[in-house]
């Protein structure tokens, strides 16, 4: 789909100030899984939180893409996972030469986003299905033992 140095993908918290890195290819491996990178921080806000964006030389706009600082990475496209419009994350590819994407590159990746956005959001209600489930099935079970019946009652007719 599109040629690049590094790819990430970061889901977003539950009040959508932050992402969450869950996946990355290409980056260093101090880029741990599950590092937060704020949503928006005033001056430094993470660009593509909510839009797409290009990044034509990193360079030049320092902590434009905090995941991106000090890999050797130049240029990088993002791009917004959203459902219902609600963010639930970003997708990015970024490249070790500047001026590598462009808007059009943008438009496709955000097309895969689209999908993948549905996807994530899939596994995540499964997730939270199943966690329910769980929870709800050993509040329901009958205790593993009865109390005794109290002298003096009677059994129902």
């Amino acid at each position: 789909m599109l040629d690049g140095d590094a790819a990430f993908l970061l889901l977003a918290t539950d009040d959508e100030t932050e992402l969450e890195v869950r996946a990355t290819t290409g980056l260093p491996a101090a880029r741990q899984r599950f590092a937060r990178v704020p949503v928006e921080t005033g001056a430094s806000r993470y660009g593509s939180a909510r839009m797409p964006a290009v990044h034509e030389d990193l360079a030049a706009v320092p902590g434009a893409v905090p995941l991106l600082e000090d890999t050797g990475m130049r240029s990088v496209v993002t791009v917004p996972l959203k459902v219902e419009g609600r963010l639930t994350g970003s997708l990015g590819v970024a490249a070790e030469a500047a001026n590598r994407y462009s808007n059009e590159e943008a438009l496709r990746l955000q097309f895969a986003a689209d999908r993948i956005a549905l996807a994530v959001e899939s596994a995540r209600l499964g997730e939270l299905e199943r966690l329910r489930r769980g929870s709800s099935a050993s509040s329901s079970r009958p205790p593993t033992s009865w109390p005794a019946p109290s002298t003096g009652t009677r059994p129902w007719p």
